[in-house]
C-alpha cells in the first residue's frame, strides 16, 4: 500500500516534470567534486541509520589567522573580542608568546622545542611524525599532536581524501605514541585537527561533520573516550586576485559552515577579509550576532545535510581503508592522492564545471591589486590567461541567426581570458584590428557557411580562430578550414584561451 507521503512525492515529481518540458528529471541532479549526488529534493527517506552522537553544546573560539604575532599584536586581538587566534607560521619564527587568559592560540607548522610551550596547540608538518618530543609534550599535559587536514586542501585535495589522509595520518601517530607506552585516550585529547573550508556550504558543513563522526569512531575503536579539538579556517584556495571584493563573501560562507559544522574554533584569513580588523569580526559577527555557535550540531535532523553527511562520513572511511591498504600515510601515497585529486580539481575550474564569480563566470573587466596567498589558488590559471591578453586585440564575429546565448557565452570567454569582447556580424572587413577572433554561428552553419567564413577571416589577417560550437562530425572539415580551437559548455576554457593566446602569438 502506498503511504500518504510516497503519494505526495509522486505528485510533486509529476508537477516538476510538467515543468521541464520533455527534459529527464534526472537533469536535476547535481554532482559534487567528489562525484556525491545532489538530489534536487530529500524526504524522510533519506535519513541515514546511524546520525552520530551529538557533540555537547558549547560557544566556539573565534578569531583571525595571523601569519606573524607577539605578545602585544595577541594582547590587542583579546581586547578586541577574539577568543583564538590560528598562527600560520612555526613558532620557532615568532618571539616568545606569554600565555593570555581568554586567547587560544594554534600554531601550524610547528617543529622542535615549540612543542615544550603549554599554552599553545601544535600542528606539525604532516611529513614529520617527532615521537619522543610529541610523547614528553603530551605526558607534561599539552596538546602537542596535530593533522594538519588543511594543508591538503591547500593542495587541491578534494572532502573525501582529505578525510581519509587526515585519518590516515592520526592513526599512523597514535600507534607511534601507543607503541611508546602512552595511553590512547591522553592522545586524542592532545590532538588538534586543522581544517581549511572553502566556499561549499553544505558541503563543508557536512564534511566537519564527517570528520567529527570518523575521529569518534577511531577513537571509539582505540577504547579512548575523548574527543579531539577541530579548528577551522578560511582556505586560500578559493580565493581570486581578480573582483577580489568577493572574497569577503568567500570567507563569510567558510566561517559560517565552520560554526554550523561544529568546529571548536574557527578563524578568517585577512586575504579572505580583506583587512585585519574584518578578519577578525567576521567570525565574531557570525558568533554573536547570528547565534551560528549557540546550538549544538544545528544541522543535525536536516534530510540533505544528514544524508551528504553520511555520503561522505562512508566515502572518507573508504579512503582511509584504500590508504592503509596501500601501505599507510607515507610520502608516496600522499603523493599519488594528491596529484591525482588536484588534477580533477584543475580540469573541474577550466571547464567551468566549479565556476569562480568575477573570474572564469560573470568576470570583471578591472583586476584587482594581487593577494598575498601564493599560486595554488583555483583562479591562477585564469589570472595568468590575463597577463598574456593584453598586448592582443579580439572580437566576438557572427554570422546570421546565431542564438543570442551563444553570442552572450563567446562573449563571457573573451571577457574571462582578459581579452575585448566587442561584437560585429560577419561582413568583408568584419575583422578590423583584432588578431583573435571568436565566430559565433548557428549549428547548421557548421557545414558550409562557418568554413567559408573561417577562410575569409584567415585572408584578412585573423592569426587566432576560435568557434563556439561543438563541431561533431565537422570537426576535421572546420580545422581544415583554419579553425584553431572550439569552446562550448563543459569544454576546457582554459586550453582553449591558450591556444587563441599562443597562435596570436607565433
Amino acid at each position: 500500500m502506498t503511504s500518504h507521503a510516497d503519494q505526495d512525492l509522486e505528485r510533486w515529481r509529476a508537477l516538476v516534470e510538467r515543468g521541464l518540458k520533455g527534459a529527464p528529471f534526472d537533469s536535476l541532479v547535481g554532482t559534487t567534486l567528489e562525484g556525491i549526488a545532489i538530489e534536487p529534493l530529500y524526504t524522510e527517506r533519506d535519513r541515514p541509520s546511524e546520525e552520530g552522537v551529538p557533540w555537547a553544546p558549547s560557544s566556539p573560539l573565534v578569531g583571525p589567522v595571523l601569519h606573524r604575532a607577539d605578545a602585544a599584536t595577541l594582547d590587542a586581538q583579546r581586547r578586541e573580542g577574539a577568543t583564538f587566534v590560528w598562527l600560520d607560521a612555526p613558532l620557532e619564527d615568532i618571539p616568545e608568546l606569554p600565555a593570555i587568559d581568554g586567547l587560544e592560540v594554534l600554531a601550524v607548522g610547528t617543529q622542535g622545542a615549540s612543542l615544550a610551550r603549554s599554552h599553545v596547540r601544535s600542528v606539525s608538518g604532516v611529513d614529520v611524525l617527532r615521537a619522543a618530543e610529541i610523547e614528553a609534550a603530551i605526558r607534561a599535559g599539552r596538546a602537542a599532536l596535530g593533522v594538519n587536514v588543511s594543508f591538503y586542501r591547500e593542495l587541491g585535495v578534494d572532502a573525501v581524501d582529505e578525510l581519509g589522509l587526515a585519518l590516515a595520518s592520526w592513526v599512523r601517530a597514535l600507534r607511534a605514541l601507543e607503541a611508546r607506552g602512552l595511553d590512547v585516550d591522553a592522545c586524542v585529547r592532545a590532538t588538534t585537527f586543522a581544517v581549511g573550508l572553502g566556499t561549499d556550504f553544505f558541503g563543508e558543513i557536512a564534511k566537519l561533520r564527517a570528520l567529527r563522526r570518523l575521529v569518534d569512531r577511531i577513537a571509539s575503536v582505540c577504547g579512548a573516550r575523548s574527543r579531539p579539538f577541530i579548528a577551522a579556517r578560511t582556505s586560500a584556495r578559493e580565493l581570486a586576485e581578480l573582483d577580489a571584493s568577493n572574497n569577503l563573501l568567500r570567507g563569510t560562507l567558510a566561517i559560517a559552515a565552520g560554526l554550523i559544522g561544529g568546529a571548536d574554533a574557527v578563524a578568517c584569513d585577512e586575504a579572505a577579509a580583506r583587512t585585519g580588523r574584518l578578519a577578525r569580526n567576521l567570525p565574531l559577527v557570525l558568533a554573536l550576532e547570528s547565534h551560528l555557535g549557540a546550538v549544538a550540531d544545528p544541522a543535525r535532523g536536516s534530510y540533505f545535510v544528514e544524508s551528504l553527511t553520511d555520503s561522505l562520513t562512508r566515502a572518507g572511511w573508504e579512503s582511509f581503508r584504500a590508504i592503509e591498504r596501500e601501505g599507510g600515510d607515507t610520502p608516496a601515497v600522499r603523493a599519488s592522492r594528491i596529484e591525482r585529486a588536484s588534477a580533477a580539481r584543475r580540469a573541474a575550474v577550466a571547464t567551468r564545471r566549479k565556476p569562480i564569480v568575477g573570474v572564469s563566470r560573470f568576470p570583471t573587466k578591472e583586476p584587482a591589486p594581487p593577494l598575498e596567498h601564493g599560486s595554488l589558488h583555483d583562479s591562477a590559471a585564469f589570472e595568468a590567461l590575463r597577463a598574456r591578453a593584453r598586448r592582443h586585440a579580439a572580437r566576438v564575429i557572427t554570422l546570421d541567426a546565431c542564438p543570442p546565448a551563444r553570442v552572450d557565452f563567446a562573449r563571457e570567454i573573451l571577457a574571462i581570458s582578459g581579452l575585448p569582447d566587442d561584437v560585429v556580424a560577419f561582413t568583408d572587413d568584419a575583422l578590423g584590428d583584432a588578431s583573435i577572433v571568436i565566430l559565433a554561428a548557428p549549428d547548421a552553419a557548421l557545414p558550409v557557411e562557418v568554413p567559408a567564413a573561417v577562410r575569409a577571416l584567415r585572408a584578412a589577417g585573423a592569426k587566432a580562430i576560435g568557434v563556439a560550437a561543438k563541431p561533431g562530425a565537422h570537426e576535421q572539415a572546420l580545422r581544415d578550414a583554419g579553425v584553431d580551437a572550439f569552446v562550448f559548455l563543459g569544454a576546457d576554457v582554459v586550453a582553449f584561451a591558450e591556444t587563441l593566446l599562443a597562435k596570436a602569438s607565433s
